[in-house]
């Protein structure tokens, strides 16, 4: 991820991505908004006292302050999590789930089975009960004659 920011404005795809990933789960940067000051600077522009420059995807749209170019706002509340962890967790949470999805359907596959084959050996119980009641019905008639 830290190296997607050192891309950030010179790479159009990496750009677009973290823009999108910092507005969709309402995050800024790594850990927090401090990893753009590496990547996008604090100090050759002038801003109100705790005001951030971060890219536009990080801030609310309601508190930018002092449009500099169409990428990066001064802002002074960007979005306080980091996308390292909101990512983290959501992979967690999904990797959960799908854990449960599969262990569901293997039992499902292992219950298929063991039906499978009670069902071959109650279908060769009664081909051999068939065979007893067969035997039994000619030693009968043999006998009887």
């Amino acid at each position: 991820m830290n190296g997607a920011l050192a891309k950030y404005g010179n790479d159009h795809y990496v750009t677009q991505e973290l823009n999108h990933l910092q507005s969709e789960i309402n995050c800024c940067g790594v850990k927090n908004h401090t990893y753009w000051e590496k990547h996008l600077g604090n100090g050759n522009y002038h801003i109100e006292r705790d005001a951030k420059v971060v890219p536009n995807s990080c801030c609310h749209h309601q508190e930018t302050k002092d449009v500099r170019n169409d990428t990066h706002l001064v802002c002074q509340k960007p979005f306080e999590n980091g996308c390292f962890d909101e990512v983290h967790s959501r992979v967690s949470k999904c990797s959960t789930w799908i854990t449960i999805g599969v262990t569901i359907e293997a039992f499902f596959q292992a219950m298929g089975m063991v039906c499978a084959f009670l069902l071959a050996k109650m279908l060769r119980w009664n081909k051999s009960l068939r065979l007893v009641y067969r035997s039994n019905l000619l030693n009968e008639f043999n006998t009887s004659e």
